[in-house]
Formats: structure tokens, C-alpha cells, sequence
């Protein structure tokens, strides 16, 4: 069985975790919100886990948990995934400044699944942050279908 786990606080990475799970729809997939008390890793032989990063740094409740929960992820057959609209340029180490470094040498995938931005969502400065980002001030959906599919193929093999 697949667990996947994740945070997210505007709701964009709620979306790119649901693109993800659509690619496992013939696996059993079970997909758990950190906001969801209990977790129970033990029943899972497969984690895939990831959070947004804001301002080059994962969601805390996803490294709190990451922290916490260490020695069972180390396991499991793990994957890890970021979201983020920061130039793809810096993928690679912002996955790296996420995760431990011990998590990350055991996750056999590690990738970005894209972002969305939803301003009705965010206060004026987060807003602000975002269009210097982007470049763009409205609602941004981008998922990563190359990442989705990495991650589906290497954790189905």
C-alpha cells in the first residue's frame, strides 16, 4: 500500500497532491493531510511525502513530521516532492535545503510537482512575493506531469 502525506498551506499543494494520486488510480493509494492527527506509517510499505516551500523553506509541519517519524521513514520505500513556484533552476537545492540529508539519500525520487497560486488566498504581502516571482498576478496553476510520472514509475517498479 501507497501512503501519500502532505501539508499545505493555501491549498495549492492539496491540488498538485491530487494530480498526483490520479496517476496511481489502479494502485490503493491513501493520501492523508498532515491537518489529520494519527497517522499510522506502520500499515504502508511506500511514503511519498512533501509539502510547499515558502521563501526557500519547506512547510514546517512537514519537517516537524519528517523529524518525528525519521527511523519508520527510513523503512520505507520513500519519495519526496517540494512545491513551489520558484524558477526550475533552483529545484535541486531547494530539495536539498527541504529534507534531511539522511531521508534524501534513502528517497529513491525526489522532484518538484509545481505550484499554484490562488491570490484570494494569500495577504497582499505574500501577493506581492508571488507576482515578483511569477511575474504574474492571478490565479497560476502549473503541475509538473514529468514529475508526477517519475515519481510513478519509480515507486511502482
Amino acid at each position: 500500500m501507497i501512503l501519500i502525506i502532505y501539508g499545505s498551506k493555501y491549498g495549492g499543494t492539496s491540488l498538485c497532491v491530487e494530480a498526483l494520486s490520479q496517476r496511481f488510480i489502479d494502485d490503493e493509494v491513501h493520501i492523508r493531510n498532515l491537518d489529520e492527527k494519527d497517522i499510522d506509517l506502520k500499515a504502508y510499505d511506500t511514503i511519498i511525502i512533501g509539502g510547499p516551500v515558502f521563501a526557500g523553506r519547506l512547510y514546517q509541519p512537514i519537517t516537524d513530521f519528517c523529524l518525528k517519524h525519521k527511523p519508520v521513514l527510513l523503512e520505507k520505500k520513500l519519495g519526496l516532492f517540494i512545491c513551489g513556484c520558484a524558477p526550475d533552476k533552483f529545484d535541486e537545492d531547494q530539495i536539498k535545503k527541504a529534507y534531511d540529508t539522511q531521508l534524501q539519500d534513502h528517497a529513491l525520487v525526489k522532484v518538484k510537482l509545481g505550484f499554484v497560486v490562488d491570490p484570494s488566498k494569500l495577504n497582499l504581502f505574500t501577493r506581492f512575493i508571488m507576482k515578483k516571482i511569477t511575474g504574474k498576478s492571478g490565479y497560476q496553476k502549473e503541475i509538473n506531469n514529468e514529475a508526477i510520472e517519475k515519481i510513478y514509475q519509480t515507486i511502482t517498479q
